[in-house]
């Protein structure tokens, strides 16, 4: 195994509630931690924006949370509605809040930052023009051939965490 992707979720309400697990914050936080001293040569945290009922919740703690072990690389996704689920009727979060998501993640990480491949498919032209006009990402997962055409963008057949010096595998 040489990458991990691992979602960090630091809200009591969303581990228990929403994804009905019996742990806490404190678990995922020992679980970075023992992958970031123990595990693999690349740690790849991704947070879930509006996970919580479509609305912000401890996004920015788990953006610090994450900070502290300086990976390489964090990935950002975005709350979708999916049908047959208790959430199927939710609003993902405003792409206002997205933004301030991501404006947060650039402030206090030093890896790179991916728009990863789960978000609304009808925020992909806007959002995903926003956050490269911004320079808030340096990754864009799935993006919509217009998008690709009108900012120059490289595609790869892989992995929005496959790590940089490997991206070459791909193209």
């Amino acid at each position: 195994v040489d990458i991990v992707d691992f979602e960090v979720e630091l809200d009591e309400e969303v581990i228990r509630d929403i994804k009905g697990l019996k742990k806490s914050p404190g678990d995922y936080a020992r679980v970075l931690d023992v992958l970031a001293r123990e595990g693999p040569p690349y740690l790849a945290p991704h947070v879930i924006i509006g996970v919580k009922w479509g609305r912000l919740g401890s996004e920015f703690e788990a953006l610090d949370l994450i900070s502290d072990y300086d990976p390489y690389l964090t990935v950002l996704l975005v709350f979708r509605p999916t049908p047959s689920t208790p959430m199927s009727a939710v609003n993902p979060p405003n792409i206002d809040d997205v933004v301030k998501v991501f404006k947060y993640a650039r402030k206090v990480l030093r890896g790179e930052i991916s728009l990863g491949c789960m978000r609304p498919n009808k925020y992909k032209r806007s959002l995903d023009h926003a956050l490269i006009e911004r320079g808030l990402i340096d990754r864009l997962a799935v993006p919509i051939p217009e998008t690709v055409r009108n900012h120059g963008l490289k595609v790869y057949g892989a992995c929005c965490s496959v790590p940089v010096e490997h991206l070459h595998l791909f193209y």
